[in-house]
């Protein structure tokens, strides 16, 4: 039996407005999970509609921007 080939998925399109949680993670090399954990602690504005959590591109940029020099 051959085995088929995993899907490749396209990268987050970065002429995007906003993106998801999992594309947000994508493009900034964080995790899904610290993505929120930095929303919840109001380090990272995240926009919701219905149950949509929508990060803007802008705000994920100030967010990365934020983060600390490494050493």
């Amino acid at each position: 039996m051959r085995k088929e080939p995993a899907a490749r998925t396209e990268p987050p399109n970065l002429s995007k407005l906003g993106f998801s949680l999992k594309e947000a993670g994508e493009l900034s090399g964080l995790g899904q999970t610290s993505l929120f954990q930095a929303m919840k602690e109001k380090r990272l504005l995240g926009r919701k509609y219905g149950r949509r959590t929508i990060i803007l591109r802008d705000d994920l940029v100030a967010f990365l921007q934020s983060l600390d020099h490494a050493r």
